[in-house]
């Protein structure tokens, strides 16, 4: 999956800079290094020193972590996805953890905290939610005019909702066109900017091309904030907002260890659907921008972009 979904440019085959150990059993059980609490009990808030000091020798053998940019700790029984001390960063999950995910460890969850190990530091791909339309009047303060944030609400994507995967929306298959940008895995002719009304076409996301597979239009004079689109085969076009990632809902800056977005799927809690089709257009009525469905095929959709000076 990485060296598909990254076109070749990372693998942990062993061609690239990159290894994998394991697995290995540490020597005590699970409430030695975390609090176990509910029926079935799950671990929770796991003391991450006291597995490192376990784990040690067993790293030791193959490398020396100080010599390493960064280290993945993947723990099968354990539900913790914190960093420290560099470099590392540890990520896991507990069978019992998600009872409509019982499969644990698994490619979604691979998926969702290798994002978080990438250097870029992947954060989490949530749903804006808005009462009064698709779009809300305030996006430094995401919960004016009674939004709400649900977190990991895109479940479109791996740093959106992992365990709730929709074979049939192909939820968890594919980072979105705006975070595999942020990863480096697609090219600047992958992206076309539209700064006025047009009709434009988008080429499926999930293939590898020189040609546009992402739609951006800019809602603030830089650029900082725009939203974006994308159409997958199947499922259709998907519309997001990207944030700077240092945004956080309701609130300024991020502070140290606290969760902030990289793109907001609009209105898309699930299962609600936030595909734009023929009877279904994304409005904004704040900013003045809408987007029609036009066509579709296997290989791409056309949609009509209109933005109105309000």
């Amino acid at each position: 999956w990485l060296q598909t979904e990254s076109r070749g440019q990372e693998s942990l085959s062993g061609t690239t800079p990159a290894n994998v150990w394991g697995w290995y059993a540490l020597p005590h059980i699970a409430s030695f290094y975390c609090t176990m609490g509910g029926a079935p009990p799950i671990p929770t808030n796991c003391d991450t020193t006291k597995i490192l000091a376990d784990a040690a020798p067993l790293i030791t053998p193959h490398f020396t972590p100080a010599q390493q940019s960064l280290v993945v700790v993947f723990t099968s029984a354990f539900p913790i996805a914190v960093t420290g001390p560099p470099p590392f960063i540890w990520a896991g999950c507990h069978p019992n953890s998600f009872p409509s995910f019982p499969g644990g460890l698994d490619l979604s969850m691979l998926m969702h905290e290798g994002g978080h190990a990438q250097p870029e530091k992947l954060f989490h791909a949530d749903a804006w939610i808005c009462p009064g339309g698709d779009a809300g009047p305030d996006y430094f303060n995401l919960t004016r005019g009674g939004c709400t944030v649900q977190s990991y609400g895109d479940t479109y994507d791996p740093m959106g909702a992992f365990w709730s995967a929709d074979p049939v929306k192909n939820a968890a298959d594919h980072y979105s066109t705006y975070l595999r940008d942020r990863l480096g895995w697609q090219g600047q002719s992958n992206i076309r900017w539209v700064y006025g009304s047009q009709t434009v076409s988008v080429t499926r996301s999930d293939i590898q091309t020189t040609a546009v597979q992402e739609i951006r239009i800019p809602i603030t004079v830089d650029g900082a904030f725009f939203y974006t689109l994308e159409y997958r085969s199947g499922v259709g076009v998907f519309i997001r907002l990207a944030l700077p990632r240092t945004v956080v809902p309701g609130g300024p800056i991020a502070p140290a260890n606290t969760w902030t977005a990289d793109t907001m799927l609009l209105n898309g809690a699930y299962p609600a659907s936030p595909v734009i089709t023929s009877i279904n257009p994304f409005v904004d009525t704040y900013r003045g921008i809408t987007v029609a469905f036009v066509s579709s095929d296997a290989t791409s959709a056309t949609v009509s972009i209109t933005k109105t000076c309000i």
